[in-house]
């Protein structure tokens, strides 16, 4: 789980960096039309998530209820938005911190294309058996 985490921080920084991009090459692009289009886009994202999330746990986690995983995704909408220069659009709150925590063991302070992989550890997987 935590590399799938710090790879998708990776590809979030990247399309974060290339909206900031455009919207400061385009400004024009980013009129009151597209700007909705974009709320409407992190809209429905969040409701994935969210769908996926209570689906996947299905209220039997404990500390993960139903109501706690539609905020913590509001947050994350929140979070994202802010990033590209947006403003929030639920005023969510962090509801569960302890998963900050939980992410920041394999935290990647280095380019990840440019970076020695270190974190992995090395199987005893020998593809002579396939």
């Amino acid at each position: 789980i935590r590399f799938i985490q710090r790879d998708e921080i990776t590809h979030l920084l990247l399309f974060q960096n290339m909206i900031n991009s455009v919207r400061k090459e385009r400004a024009d692009l980013f009129n009151k039309r597209n700007v909705d289009k974009i709320y409407e886009m992190f809209e429905t994202a969040g409701s994935l998530e969210i769908d996926w999330g209570k689906y996947i746990t299905d209220n039997q986690i404990m500390g993960f209820t139903d109501d706690i995983i539609e905020e913590y995704i509001h947050y994350l909408v929140d979070q994202r938005l802010l990033a590209i220069g947006l403003e929030k659009r639920y005023g969510a709150k962090h509801p569960i911190k302890w998963v900050d925590d939980f992410s920041k063991f394999n935290d990647q302070k280095s380019n990840f294309f440019e970076s020695k992989v270190t974190n992995y550890s090395k199987g005893s997987l020998s593809f002579d058996d396939f």
